[in-house]
């Protein structure tokens, strides 16, 4: 019997999808796979896995601008889908994206800069004053340090890295490698910022991470969920809408 991970990955796979992207509510209805929430668990797995891209993209389907699932493509150009390649007809939204001359990593709304201004302006809201905003990735020290009650929170924020080539002769080509390895040293590198600050002034600040929100940094997250416990340590994620959620 076919398994509901398999029958996303065979429509996924099936002639014009090959290029088309679908979003989790309309595969929900699509395949029947309830509640929709499942298909949302198993699309992140999938991506995880590297049987399939989430991009966001028109949905195929209901024809809004959202996380869509897509089957990977790889350097070359191939569909790559359980280890068996398909010819590509036609390249994919998101490889023309890819290819396109006018790409920037900077307009990319998981690009660690854009994060930081999200949640800038949502601590000013909140009634924090900030007294510290580094809006130049190139220069030492915290990202954000703020102040409410009293009580003052650094906070360190990383970005998604880029599937594709940023800043060089390369920039907008894909790279071999997968983001997920990546962001799991960005994310070990503001971890290890965060303690040290920490350990210099206990009593005196709190601290923070501000995150997109992406399967991996959740995975990764929830993996220190004890140490962040003991540490009053707080997660900003910042959604692909600019929604942000304290975790």
């Amino acid at each position: 019997m076919e398994t509901n991970e398999q029958k996303i990955i065979n429509f996924l796979s099936q002639g014009i999808n090959k290029d088309s992207g679908y979003c989790d509510d309309c595969l929900s209805n699509k395949l029947q796979i309830k509640p929709r929430q499942q298909i949302n668990q198993i699309c992140r797995n999938l991506e995880n896995d590297r049987k399939i891209s989430r991009i966001k993209s028109t949905c195929y389907i209901c024809k809004n601008f959202k996380i869509s699932n897509f089957v990977k493509t790889d350097v070359d150009g191939v569909k790559t889908v359980q280890g068996f390649s398909m010819n590509k007809t036609k390249a994919s939204a998101f490889e023309t994206h890819n290819q396109s001359n006018k790409w920037s990593y900077e307009n990319e709304w998981f690009e660690e800069t854009n994060i930081s201004r999200k949640i800038r302006d949502y601590l000013k809201e909140t009634g924090h004053e900030i007294i510290r905003f580094n809006d130049d990735k190139r220069q030492k020290g915290h990202d954000i340090e703020v102040v409410k009650n009293g009580i003052k929170t650094i906070i360190e924020v990383k970005g998604y890295p880029s599937e594709f080539y940023v800043g060089t002769e390369k920039q907008g080509k894909r790279k071999p490698t997968y983001p997920n390895l990546q962001a799991k040293h960005w994310f070990s590198e503001a971890l290890l910022s965060l303690l040290s600050a920490k350990c210099e002034a206990w009593d005196e600040v709190t601290i923070a991470m501000g995150l997109p929100r992406y399967p991996k940094y959740e995975e990764l997250c929830s993996r220190i969920a004890t140490l962040r416990e003991k540490l009053g340590m707080k997660i900003y994620f910042v959604d692909c809408t600019g929604k942000i959620e304290e975790n």
